[in-house]
């Protein structure tokens, strides 16, 4: 069984990727300390984008399908198995999905002459976007992110609460003090 234990609340009156970041970042020391599970609300999903100009999309051979699935093959998050039991086991997949622009600009890419080999970088711009959405979650006024703990009923509450309690006096004296952190 799951049992859903504590919420966390991030919030800054900063800009909206500095919380992002310190979101990811709460999520896996929570799980690096002992918490069985750490799910997020509140961040919105971010997309790499890849920029041809018609010459550059003529010279990879004019189709854009056709690009895409040659860049797909190198980038791909296959299941590959599951560890543990219930709520904390964990599924394995493979490494080799690209997330971030620097790796998809090192992609070897195939032009339309077979035998040449080059990069994205030599040919197209890759950034990295935030989706559009409106904010859901504010804390304060303030755009938040929450994080919801869980733990398996082979847990110990008392433990759990411990870490938590501990993480939080850790990040008191360890992150910005524009991030906040509300249990």
């Amino acid at each position: 069984d799951v049992y859903k234990r504590q919420r966390v609340v991030i919030s800054t009156n900063d800009q909206r990727p500095i919380l992002n970041h310190w979101a990811r970042e709460a999520q896996q020391q929570l799980l690096d300390v002992g918490i069985d599970r750490v799910t997020m609300t509140g961040l919105p999903d971010e997309r790499l984008r890849l920029t041809l100009t018609p010459d550059q999309l003529l010279d990879l051979g004019g189709d854009l399908t056709g690009v895409g699935q040659r860049l797909g093959l190198h980038s791909q998050n296959i299941a590959s198995g599951r560890v543990g039991h219930a709520i904390s086991a964990h599924q394995l997949r493979s490494d080799s999905q690209v997330k971030s622009p620097q790796a998809v600009r090192d992609l070897p890419i195939v032009s339309g002459d077979v035998s040449q080999m080059i990069r994205v970088m030599d040919l197209a711009q890759v950034t990295q976007n935030a989706q559009p959405y409106e904010e859901q979650l504010r804390h304060n006024d303030w755009p938040a992110v929450e994080l919801t703990l869980f733990r398996t009923q082979q847990s110990d509450a008392l433990s759990m609460a411990k870490y938590l309690h501990d993480w939080k006096e850790n990040v008191a004296s360890t992150w910005p003090s524009g991030v906040h952190v509300h249990i």
